[in-house]
């Protein structure tokens, strides 16, 4: 599926979810599912006869991508923190500390765009961000 501009949408599971399973074939089969699950509900939109949503369904989207963006601040901060509880052990300079530093590093950038979007679709609603 693609959407505006040439963007290409894929309607199944996050990649983050996906990465948990090892086997190939349990990996297709879930995109698979994926790729029904969204037909089965674009479809469903469609025969139930639903009009455009217009900014109603630009806020639905957009706040459905800010709790996207929220799901990948929670992983990344789960990635900075090792298996011992610690964040950024063992202790010393290595590619493991400084991948992990980078996973929080990220986590908080991404954490700021989506209290931007949240306060967006909060202002635009008539409502306050919170």
């Amino acid at each position: 599926m693609s959407g505006d501009a040439g963007i290409a949408l894929e309607p199944v599971f996050r990649e983050t979810f996906l990465a948990d399973f090892r086997e190939p074939a349990h990996v297709e089969i879930l995109r698979l599912a994926g790729d029904l699950l969204h037909t089965l509900a674009v479809e469903t939109f469609y025969w139930l006869g639903e009009e455009d949503l217009g900014l109603c369904g630009l806020r639905r989207d957009l706040t459905a991508a800010a709790a996207d963006l929220d799901h990948l601040v929670s992983y990344l901060q789960a990635i900075a923190w090792t298996p011992a509880g610690g964040l950024h052990d063992p202790p010393g300079p290595s590619e493991e500390v400084t991948l992990r530093r980078a996973a929080e590093a990220w986590a908080e950038r991404v954490g700021r765009v989506v209290g931007e979007m949240r306060e967006a679709v909060g202002q635009s609603q008539g409502g306050s961000a919170g």
